[in-house]
Order: structure tokens, then C-alpha cells, then sequence
């Protein structure tokens, strides 16, 4: 099942995969399942002792830029209770580089900078942050910076 759960003040939704339920809803503050044989609180980190992953991941994108490019940095803020992974994927769908990212200190939002090697350039990338061990958090913003190569010169060069 899938199931698109909208936040009506901040505009964004969330996005929920592979759930066994036959409809989900928010009632009073709690998110309820509902299956043939009845109805469930979905609550915790884990799902019958598995730990729940969770990620956000841009769309393939050339991110504004028709030009062969390489991320050279990009800037995070977040926040979480455990550690997430950032990963770098390019255009073939290949992860590049992954980063560990450090859990946040509070609710608040914290920024974090990451650094990329010069290995590949392609026109179009994207960007996963997931969650490990189950842990819970938030994406407030993802900004990178790209090198641009001149046209004219190929990846090969």
C-alpha cells in the first residue's frame, strides 16, 4: 500500500511504503491503520522488532544547470535523535558517496557541511537522507553546491 499523508500547514507530504493496512488516518494526534482485523496505533521505532527505515530523497534533477557537473558540498539542516546516512547518486541510479551524518543536539534544527570527492560528473543527480537504526527525523533543508564544466569538454576530460 502506499499512502500520501499531507501536512495542510506546512504544505509538504510524507510518503508511506509497504504498509499492510488497508487505510491510514491522523485521528486526535495519532496515526491509526486499519486491516481486516481491526484497528491499529502505529507507534514506536520498530514494527514487530524490526527497525522502521525511513528516507527523504530528492528527484533525479540536473538541479537547475544543463552542464556536466560534479557536488562539491552541500548543507544539511535537520534534526534527529540517532545518526543518518547521506548519499550521493547519479544519473545511472549509482551510489557515489555516502556520509555519515551526526545525530542533532535538541528538536531544533542543526546544520551540518559535507564535503564530496571529484570522482564523477553527470548532468543529472540526486540526494538520499535515511534514517539507521530506526530513528526518527526531520529535513528542514538540503542545499549543494555544484562545479560546472565549460561546454564543450566531455566527461572524459
Amino acid at each position: 500500500m502506499l499512502a500520501i499523508n499531507l501536512n495542510l500547514k506546512g504544505h509538504y507530504p510524507t510518503q508511506f511504503l509497504n504498509y499492510n493496512f488497508l487505510s491510514l488516518c491522523n485521528f486526535k494526534g495519532k496515526l491509526l491503520g486499519a486491516k481486516e482485523n481491526g484497528l491499529f496505533e502505529l507507534t514506536g521505532e520498530q514494527d514487530h522488532e524490526t527497525e522502521i527505515q525511513a528516507k527523504v530523497e530528492t528527484p533525479l534533477s540536473a538541479w537547475g544547470v544543463n552542464q556536466v557537473k560534479r557536488p562539491r558540498k552541500c548543507r544539511l539542516s535537520y534534526a534527529s535523535d540517532d545518526e543518518l546516512e547521506l548519499s550521493v547518486i547519479d544519473a545511472d541510479l549509482d551510489v557515489v558517496e555516502t556520509k555519515d551524518v551526526p545525530t542533532s543536539s535538541g528538536s531544533l534544527p542543526q546544520n551540518s557541511t559535507f564535503n564530496f570527492s571529484r570522482t564523477t560528473a553527470k548532468n543529472f543527480w540526486t540526494f538520499r537522507i535515511s534514517n539507521k537504526d530506526g530513528s526518527d527525523f526531520k529535513v528542514n533543508a538540503l542545499e549543494v553546491l555544484f562545479t560546472v564544466r565549460p561546454h564543450g569538454l566531455s566527461q572524459s576530460t
